[in-house]
């Protein structure tokens, strides 16, 4: 397909090639991003841009915009930051000239159907959710964090107004709020609830742009609120998460737990770490080990890993003893597993690794003896222990790195790209 595109570099310049590894878009920008929607993020160093000093050299930081498959501006460079759109939205947070607002990608029908991406709403604040979600955004001004409305901007009247195809001017949205800028901290809406922050005990030194990230945030009591804005279950918690389903994660006094939308404890705080429900468990940890819990609290698998992520598409990694191990979430038993039923009923046919990652495209790396390679669902090797190091396959590549070069493979374990240059998505992926 036309837009399994992926980014190169060749001669300082990145550009993108396709899955047999012939450049479509030619080498010409700065840094390119992976595609997304069919659109990627791209920068490049415009002539009036402003050098920064540095102690070593003047830096020219690069301005981003977006393009097409076809290698066609949906955005000329304009943007402040480099935001891929989510798979399942059209409006994403990025800024300009150090504000933040939100962009949106049309289809212009005037000009053959391209893609156009353009403000809708005017970059205004000190800071934004990613998107929006359930019809909300969260935004900040003048130090406090308040809710913008999807539909407040459909509904505006653009009569009188100008338009770039589909795009209209971005509306100024400062002063038009869902919800009144008031919380100290907030996130976007979950499953109706939203969690914010109310200061209780403020560092005069976290305000700083230049030492912030090296002293301790300013302190504060978490809460949730409605649509209206108003608490449904007041500021209490030292640390919140999202309510997902139906629960949300909470820490006090020290411990985590789980709470329900009145604000009822569905599972005492206990634990020492926590992650969001998945498919009906989530991973704990208690005195250093982790384990898997139902939502009735109950024990689905015992405290008994070193380290455990949480399960995502079925699949979950375990490590014990520093060796990593796949489980299955759909042939577990229904009773809680000890330790040596577990080593016992392993359910991937190939177990111990160095290191192991998340399954993308239906492979997941993995490290073995040193190197590493590629196994399927099955627990079986795709592509052998090989690579010095190796990513999560993008469509139907995959980066690797191979005696201090960058490659691509395909699904075969075929090389289609090598180059002495790594791209700038290589930094990334260590993220």
């Amino acid at each position: 397909m036309l837009h399994d595109l992926y980014p190169i570099r060749q001669n300082n310049k990145e550009g993108y090639i396709d899955a047999d590894g012939k450049i479509v878009i030619k080498p010409q920008f700065e840094f390119a991003d992976i595609f997304s929607r069919d659109t990627a993020c791209v920068a490049m160093i415009l002539d009036n841009t402003t050098p920064i000093k540095t102690l070593l050299s003047d830096y020219y930081p690069p301005t981003w915009g977006y393009i097409d498959c076809y290698g066609r501006w949906a955005a000329e460079p304009k943007f402040d930051h480099d935001v891929s759109f989510p798979p399942e939205k059209s409006i994403v947070m990025n800024g300009k000239d150090g504000k933040w607002g939100y962009i949106r990608q049309n289809c212009d029908i005037s000009d053959h159907w391209s893609l156009k991406i353009d403000f809708i709403v005017n970059p205004a604040f000190e800071d934004i959710g990613m998107t929006f979600s359930e019809d909300l955004a969260c935004v900040k001004t003048d130090g406090k964090w308040g809710y913008i409305s999807l539909k407040t901007i459909e509904n505006k009247d653009f009569s009188n107004t100008l338009h770039y195809g589909t795009n209209r001017i971005p509306i100024d949205m400062t002063g038009e709020y869902a919800i009144t800028p008031q919380f100290d901290d907030a996130y976007n809406f979950h499953e109706g609830l939203a969690r914010v922050m109310i200061e209780t005990e403020k560092n005069p030194l976290y305000d700083s742009p230049y030492i912030h990230w090296y002293v301790k945030p300013s302190k504060g009591k978490w809460g949730f609120i409605d649509k209206t804005g108003q608490f449904i279950i007041n500021p209490q918690y030292d640390i919140a998460g999202n309510f997902i389903e139906g629960l949300a994660a909470v820490k006090i006094d020290g411990k985590f737990g789980y709470i329900d939308k009145n604000g009822e404890f569905a599972i005492k705080p206990q634990f020492d770490t926590v992650t969001d429900f998945s498919q009906g468990l989530a991973c704990v940890s208690a005195n250093g080990k982790y384990g898997y819990i139902n939502k009735k609290g109950e024990y689905f698998i015992k405290p008994l890993f070193d380290d455990a992520d949480n399960f995502n598409d079925g699949i979950a990694i375990v490590k014990i003893n520093d060796k990593c191990h796949y489980i299955t979430r759909d042939s577990l038993p229904k009773r809680a597993w000890g330790k040596r039923m577990f080593f016992r009923r392993l359910l991937i046919s190939i177990k111990g690794f160095d290191d192991a990652k998340p399954y993308k495209e239906g492979f997941a790396a993995v490290k073995k003896n040193g190197k590493y390679g590629y196994i399927n669902k099955k627990g079986e090797y795709a592509i052998k222990p090989q690579f010095d190091e190796a990513h999560y396959f993008i469509g139907k590549v995959a980066p690797i790195k191979q005696d201090g070069k960058f490659h691509y493979i395909n699904q075969k374990g075929e090389i289609i790209w090598t180059s002495d240059e790594f791209p700038y998505i290589w930094l990334h992926l260590h993220d």
